[in-house]
């Protein structure tokens, strides 16, 4: 917990964004209890599509920081529709689609919500 907190401060991020699927908003009220600030949201979209849509159409314009988990990178270059472990390209993509595209709509905008995403 407090690592994401870290992080977040490290790079001026906003609001965590945390999907409430899994852990029925676990992640977000204790982030609150420590002060931060967080955006709900839950996941309807599915996990493949989202990956081969939006993640493989932004993967030029993808710039990871230097320090990403090497692990965290592998997980995403490595995806396929049957890896067994695919929350990094699922992450990413929620990011991808959160900043950059209207869900409703599907055109690239930036969006209105910047934050760092948590799963």
């Amino acid at each position: 917990m407090n690592e994401i907190i870290n992080l977040r401060k490290r790079f001026m991020a906003g609001p965590i964004w945390s999907e409430t699927n899994a852990d029925k908003g676990y992640l977000s009220k204790e982030l609150g209890r420590q002060g931060e600030r967080t955006v709900n949201y839950t996941e309807s979209m599915n996990k493949h599509l989202k990956i081969v849509t939006y993640l493989y159409a932004e993967w030029r314009n993808i710039v990871f920081v230097t320090g990403t988990d090497p692990a965290y990178i592998k997980q995403i270059t490595e995806y396929n529709d049957e890896a067994e472990h695919d929350d990094a390209p699922d992450s990413l993509a929620s990011c991808i689609v959160k900043q950059w595209y209207r869900q409703d709509e599907g055109k690239k905008i930036p969006s209105l919500y910047g934050g760092v995403f948590g799963a």
